[in-house]
């Protein structure tokens, strides 16, 4: 295997070769093509359905041009980690400095899990310069277009809203919480789009009804995985950040006002360090990231006389236990859910990874536990080979597993809550239970109001439209109190 340095020398450049799209069979393809001379190219495609001629001619091109570059340049990350080139060649596009900051910011947060795993120290000097072609079309206008905002610098309620669906609770909740809310008019007002859908993906989109939805194909060039398996670099990207560029573009060419995610608050904290820098697994799914990239949209991906798609995460002010407690009314979508990446394929709860075990640990409180075993395939709490897992969600192991799970207080709480269960109903704990029992929740104090203020909050650090806000406080304001009461909180 070849070492960082070894693949850094031998390919110095990774460059932005072309943007190719065309629109046949009512739909839009693009193609971005990459290099790292002197030995390997990369074709990277995206299809973007049910989108025709007239949708895209409908942008201007200075716009389309800003949009379909901005998102090359977020898809190259996945070919610039097999080689961590030193210098990232945008032959495509001229970037001003604004811009060449923004996306230097970007991979250094974007790809902090990938320094991790592969101990790679971002911060040395000249590690990596973004440079670019000065004859080419500028990324932007620098457009001076603006956007009505409403109190607490977020706008009213958008007319408009594509609502981007994963195969977890989240983005249930997110969908419920509008379609609620907008009542008669969702079925014109709202659409989901899906990024290569999985099953749970597409069986939560048959359940919810709507009657506009997308999906867009997205598939790497197969060279990149060759070399993952000859030695070269690998890990984790930040795909939300892909997510954020894909679903812009398409609520441009469709006319959506809006994209609403589903990002909770524990997707701000981080998961560990590395040479001084906080690594956040769910960094392009955080607050930092989500305002960041508003600026970005209004002062790149817009042109005069156009304002971008405003792009916010619904959940924002609320905390996983919160989300569990929403998602425990949608009783249609709980056999069909699935959060367990190594699951994705087979459509299954893998038992033995941290996103299984924490979303069981979410949703324990407030399931019955025949059903969640049912849903799950199992009782999780008896899987001694989750212990570890376990200690590490809430702190006391080495540090929280690189993947996308809540607070350590979160994982506490609900650990405590489960265990209640047992006691009140005079079982004994489980395995797992007995072993957080006697690592973690011993030395805690204050559980049952700690418990409370995760149930009762609400984080004020979100961009989430006025309109909708105040329905998801109101919904909160119906659901709390029956939750603290079953909780005995």
């Amino acid at each position: 295997m070849k070492t960082t340095a070894v693949l850094r020398s031998q390919y110095p450049t990774i460059s932005f070769d072309a943007i190719e799209w065309r629109v046949t069979d009512n739909a839009l393809h693009i193609t971005f093509r990459y290099s790292t001379p002197p030995d390997h190219s990369f074709t990277h495609t995206l299809t973007l359905h049910n989108v025709t001629q007239h949708d895209v001619v409908a942008i201007p091109p200075s716009e389309l041009h800003s949009l379909l570059a901005s998102l090359g340049l977020v898809e190259l990350l996945s070919y610039w980690k097999s080689t961590v080139s030193p210098v990232i060649d945008v032959r495509v596009a001229y970037l001003d400095d604004w811009q060449v900051a923004w996306w230097h910011s970007l991979l250094l947060h974007g790809m902090g899990e990938f320094f991790f795993v592969n101990q790679i120290d971002p911060n040395e000097k000249d590690f990596v310069q973004i440079v670019s072609n000065t004859d080419a079309m500028p990324l932007s206008l620098h457009s001076d277009a603006t956007v009505d905002l409403g109190a607490g610098g977020v706008p009213p309620k958008p007319h408009t809203a594509l609502i981007p669906i994963g195969g977890g609770k989240d983005s249930v909740v997110t969908l419920t919480q509008l379609q609620n809310l907008y009542a008669d008019q969702a079925q014109q007002s709202l659409a989901s789009v899906a990024i290569n859908p999985t099953q749970a993906t597409k069986d939560i989109i048959a359940l919810s009804n709507l009657s506009k939805h997308f999906v867009i194909d997205r598939i790497l060039d197969p060279t990149v995985l060759r070399l993952n398996q000859e030695g070269y670099r690998n890990g984790h990207v930040p795909f939300s950040a892909s997510v954020a560029f894909l679903t812009t573009l398409l609520a441009r060419l469709k006319d959506f006002d809006a994209i609403a995610l589903s990002n909770e608050r524990s997707a701000n904290e981080g998961n560990t360090t590395l040479f001084g820098q906080e690594i956040n697994h769910q960094y392009s799914k955080s607050f930092h990231f989500e305002t960041a990239f508003q600026e970005y949209a209004h002062r790149t991906l817009s042109s005069k006389n156009t304002i971008p798609p405003y792009y916010f995460s619904l959940l924002r002010p609320l905390y996983e236990l919160q989300i569990g407690m929403l998602f425990a009314h949608q009783e249609r979508f709980h056999p069909v859910f699935r959060s367990c990446n190594r699951g994705r394929k087979t459509n299954t709860w893998c038992q033995d990874c941290p996103k299984c075990l924490f979303a069981f640990i979410i949703l324990f409180p407030f399931l019955e536990q025949s059903d969640i075993e049912n849903y799950f395939g199992s009782n999780l709490f008896e899987n001694k080979k989750l212990i570890t897992t376990a200690v590490d969600l809430t702190g006391y192991g080495k540090n929280k597993p690189l993947e996308c799970v809540g607070l350590y207080e979160e994982s506490i709480i609900s650990f405590w809550l489960a265990v209640r269960v047992y006691q009140e109903n005079k079982k004994n704990l489980p395995v797992v239970l007995q072993k957080v029992q006697q690592r973690v929740l011993l030395h805690e104090k204050n559980l049952p109001e700690r418990a409370k203020a995760l149930i009762t909050g609400w984080n004020t650090e979100h961009a989430v439209p006025i309109n909708l806000a105040e329905n998801l406080q109101n919904q909160l304001a119906v659901d709390i109190p029956s939750a603290r009461e079953s909780l005995g909180i």
